[in-house]
């Protein structure tokens, strides 16, 4: 059940994020999203992955400096985050 929703969460932020530039502040809602289904389990290393690239490409408005800093915080916590995945899966090919 849980798994269900994040997938259509992830749909939906998918789509806003696609279709149009967005603010920090709903960027930053769908990272803490991520954040949570990463600390859940419940989604896989391929979903985290896709949405993670969703979130790297959107275009997103910063407007203040502590916003603009705090996006490219969260951007290399992705790159982490990708980093780790993809040494896991290489490890686990072994």
């Amino acid at each position: 059940m849980l798994r269900s929703q994040f997938k259509e969460k992830f749909e939906l932020a998918t789509y806003v994020m696609t279709v149009m530039n967005i603010d920090f502040k709903k960027w930053d809602g769908y990272y803490i999203l991520l954040i949570d289904a990463v600390k859940s389990g419940v989604v896989s290393p391929q979903e985290i992955v896709a949405f993670v690239r969703n979130l790297r490409s959107a275009s997103v408005m910063t407007i203040t400096i502590p916003e603009h800093e705090e996006y490219l915080r969260s951007i290399k916590a992705l790159d982490l985050l990708i980093d780790t995945i993809n040494r896991d899966q290489g490890q686990s090919r072994r």
